[in-house]
């Protein structure tokens, strides 16, 4: 099963403010988790997340020794208990409808029906006195004509 419309609750179960610095992002973005609160993330989102906060704090429960293999954190967190942690910060996991792709038509056709939606009252023509606002109006569009033309074709040129 795909995880891509997996939806999962992440939950900071610390008692700190999880941040970007200590690996609350994932692609650049920042994902900030305060104590105790919680979001709903895609599935990958949400594990990648729920990884560096179970990191974080076996980091901070972690007892402090003089020993160099505690300085160095070796042993400090096994795949075991960073999946166990993992287990109490990533709950409630549900799928969401998968979204249809559009094909590249379907998006034009949607587009065209939303600029038409948007315009919906007709445009009606102007009512031009005499040649010279019908001369006047093309000038303002920059519309090449024949000045020699008679106003009805000029009228014709600005529909």
């Amino acid at each position: 099963m795909s995880n891509e419309n997996i939806v999962v609750k992440v939950t900071n179960i610390s008692n700190f403010d999880f941040t970007p610095e200590m690996g609350a992002q994932y692609g650049g973005v920042a994902y900030p988790l305060s104590a105790g609160q919680w979001q709903l993330l895609p599935h990958n989102l949400g594990h990648h997340l729920a990884k560096h906060l179970a990191r974080q704090i076996i980091i901070r429960e972690a007892p402090i020794s003089g020993s160099k293999e505690d300085q160095l954190g070796a042993g400090l967190f096994t795949e075991e208990n960073v999946q166990t942690l993992m287990g109490k910060i990533v709950t409630d996991a549900y799928a969401e409808a998968p979204v249809a792709v559009k094909s590249e038509s379907d998006v034009l056709k949607d587009k065209v029906d939303k600029l038409n939606k948007e315009t919906d009252t007709p445009v009606t023509p102007k009512e031009y006195k005499d040649k010279k606002e019908v001369i006047d109006e093309l000038n303002k569009r920059d519309i090449q004509f024949d000045a020699r033309t008679g106003k009805d074709k000029l009228e014709e040129l600005l529909k």
